[in-house]
Parts: structure tokens; sequence; C-alpha cells
């Protein structure tokens, strides 16, 4: 962690509200990390109303707080950079856990390779959740599968995410509701940056979902893949419902007992469409 007298070399940037439920494990997790160098931890929290902000006083984290209106995923990872002082900055989900008292080292590693400008470190399940996402199904639809294949089967995600500061110099985050890592990614590879995995660098991750979440979730990511300039046709959704393995998939998860919920047990179908509808019809970011 870091000392007053020290100039940090990572920044952790940590985008919060309403998470006590996980903060705590989190910031356990982070202040357990043993590095070669200084660190700090920021926290922009945009109008927690729970104990976040109770839990996170009771760490050495720096606390931004901005008006709940004034969020956007874009800007607030913009000001992330902005009020942070590391050479690396390293997004991370309230909801995210690292693993291992090395995964802070684990992501920043790649960076001793001066080429290297953005590191993507991975993410894990617990055993708890929506059975799509624990079981690393959640993302099965055409235009995932292209984005996948244009950029190297990296897809940027700033759930647990390091990039170095003279990289997001060059492109910053756009300012959009939803999609800002995509998008962020595009502007990346068009600029010639490099982009490595960081294969041994774990977070524990999962989302539960009721069907309106679902629904919201994935319109917002039709959304963020029109805005990021991906398409997904008529064709494309019709011939993702039509595609056998989620069904498989579906029925191994109903014999084992793990397909629990109404939102489980339809995924099949209303990924397709909810994706097709937030990439045609969806003007705006939808909250739950």
């Amino acid at each position: 962690m870091e000392t007053p007298e020290a100039h940090p070399k990572a920044s952790i940037v940590i985008l919060t509200k309403n998470g006590s439920e996980t903060i705590r494990r989190c910031l356990e997790s982070l202040f357990d990390q043993e590095t070669g160098f200084e660190f700090e931890v920021i926290a922009i929290d945009s109008g927690s109303t729970d104990g976040t902000l109770n839990i996170l006083a009771e760490y050495p984290v720096k606390i931004e707080k901005i008006p709940p209106g004034d969020f956007n995923f874009g800007a607030t990872k913009n000001l992330g950079f902005s009020v942070s002082e590391g050479e690396f900055v390293v997004f991370l989900s309230q909801d995210a856990t690292p693993v291992g008292n090395d995964w802070l080292q684990r992501m920043t590693t790649p960076f001793e390779d001066p080429g290297v400008m953005m590191v993507q470190g991975l993410e894990m399940s617990g055993k708890q959740g929506f059975y799509w996402w624990r079981e690393g199904l959640f993302w099965y639809t055409s235009e995932i599968r292209r984005w996948m294949e244009r950029y190297d089967n990296i897809g940027l995600s700033c759930v647990t995410l390091a990039v170095r500061r003279k990289a997001w110099e060059e492109v910053k985050f756009d300012t959009v509701p939803f999609g800002e890592d995509k998008l962020f990614q595009k502007k990346a590879v068009e600029a010639g940056l490099r982009i490595v995995l960081a294969k041994d660098a774990f977070v524990e991750h999962t989302h539960s979902f009721t069907c309106r979440s679902l629904r919201n979730r994935l319109t917002n990511e039709g959304l963020g893949a029109r805005m990021s300039g991906e398409s997904y046709s008529l064709r494309d959704m019709f011939g993702d419902i039509l595609k056998k393995q989620p069904y498989r998939n579906l029925v191994r998860g109903l014999r084992g007992g793990e397909i629990k919920s109404i939102a489980e047990f339809f995924y099949p179908l209303t990924r397709p469409y909810y994706i097709y509808k937030g990439m045609r019809f969806a003007r705006e970011f939808q909250r739950d």
C-alpha cells in the first residue's frame, strides 16, 4: 500500500455506489497485496446510501464524491486518472475480489515491457450467482464472437484492467453511458497501442439477475455494441436463438439443479432478443 511520503507507482480506482455487500471483501484483498512498489486506492463514489462510505473510511482509501447525476462510465473513469498519481491505473469493480496477494504484482509485471500499454486481467466466478455467468456462458452471441475475432480474443473490461498513464493521455475514455471499455479498446487498437492478457491475474466476480435487471443489462450491451460500431442483424438474432449449444447447456443446468430462476431458464432466448433490441432501438442507458 502507499505511504504519505512515497509516490505510488500504481493507482487502483474503484467506482462505488451502494456496494456494501461486496466492497469490504474487495478492500481486504487489496490491502493484503504484496508488491515491490507503493500503490494507492481511490474510490469514486456516486451517492452511496447503504454504508459503503463508512466501510471505505475504515481503510486508507482516497474517497472522491460526485453527485449521482454526474456519473458516467466513461467520464468517471477519466476522473479516476485525473485524481490519481500512479504511472499505472488499475480499474477494479466494487464487486470484484482479487484472488491471491500477488494479484496487483501480476497485473503490473507486463508493463516491464515498455511497449505494453494495457493489461487485461481475467475473471473467475464464485459459486453463487447467475448460472450462465458462473459457467462462463454469458457472452455467446454473434456480436461478441466477431469482436473477439477482430481483437485477438481480448475483450477489454474495466472489471479488472490496468492502463499505462501515457496510453490514457493518448486515447481517453469517451463520455458514454455504457460500453466505454469497448470504445476505449477500439481507439487504442486503432492508435497502435499494445494490449496483453495477464493470464495469471484473476478476480472473483459474478452477478445475479432478476428478469428486469437482466433485460436492462442486455439492452445496454446492445446499445454499447452499437456505439462501438458493431452490428447485430435480425438474421444474427434468429441465428443465435437457433444455436444448439445454449440449449444443451440449459438441459445440463436443469439436470444438475443449477437453473433456479425464470431469468436463467429463458436466457437462450432473452439474450439474442434484447441485444437486438438494444442495438436497434435503445436511445438511452437503462437503469434498474
